[in-house]
């Protein structure tokens, strides 16, 4: 019974820890957390300690709609669903489509775009899903890409990497001969690099795009639903949008 007396506080510390920091704790600290992978040009990436991209920029005015400052924290794509659950961040802002499997874990916001895939190689006649049999493929690390490929019903080599500046660098070195991507992605890789003979296949299919929060946050994800509608109604998404792509990437 002693052992018990002494077990039951400990418990309750440990699972009290891992609650999420609600909206009033968040308004209250004025520093709201923000995880990325910062792998994904042009949606987000890191330069020199900064962090930069649509959905960085997205970010950092709801940031402002709430009334505090972003606080940026890089993580493995791997670990951002997890980092939710733990209270490590607040946020986790990392070009995450909204899946039946991934609301098992975390909630979402409303989409904040929506992603169409296609496939990049630099030989023509890679277009669609179809023509990486016995081809070596490169995916994103612990992406919803990875778990597409991985499941085509069909031989092919799956190389895991850490950034889609990696894959970019694998197909330049032929150590791939294609690449899952999200089109704007992949167009702006055409853009980057001009003389690489980059081929972007046709939209294989599209997903909604959101920020992830943990479960049963629910004042916080209405206040993040609520700064991004105003955003997106009063002409700064669409201009930040056009900043980055060239067009509006709203769904809908």
């Amino acid at each position: 019974m002693k052992h018990l007396r002494f077990a039951l506080p400990v418990l309750l510390l440990a699972t009290s820890s891992a609650l999420a920091l609600p909206l009033t704790s968040i308004q209250k600290a004025g520093v709201l957390r923000l995880a990325t992978a910062g792998d994904n040009v042009p949606y987000t990436s890191e330069v020199n300690g900064k962090f930069e991209g649509f959905e960085v920029d997205l970010a950092n005015l709801i940031a402002a709609e709430l009334g505090v400052k972003p606080q940026w924290e890089r993580v493995s794509r791997d670990r951002l669903l997890g980092g939710l659950a733990d209270d490590r961040f607040d946020l986790a802002v990392s070009s995450l489509g909204i899946t039946s499997t991934r609301e098992n874990k975390v909630d979402f916001t409303q989409p904040m775009y929506c992603a169409s895939v296609v496939i990049i190689s630099r030989d023509a006649a890679i277009q669609k899903h179809t023509d990486l049999e016995g081809k070596t493929v490169g995916v994103p690390a612990g992406s919803l890409l990875q778990s597409y490929i991985q499941k085509l019903p069909f031989p092919k080599k799956t190389l895991v990497y850490g950034s889609g500046k990696e894959i970019v660098t694998a197909m330049l070195s032929g150590a791939i001969d294609a690449a899952p991507v999200y089109r704007l992605a992949g167009l702006a890789a055409l853009k980057a690099y001009p003389k690489a003979n980059f081929h972007v296949g046709p939209v294989l299919w599209s997903v909604p795009t959101g920020i992830a929060l943990a479960e049963d946050n629910t004042a916080l994800r209405d206040a993040v639903n609520v700064a991004l509608t105003k955003l997106q109604n009063d002409g700064r998404y669409e201009k930040l949008s056009r900043k980055y792509f060239g067009e509006n990437i709203r769904c809908g």
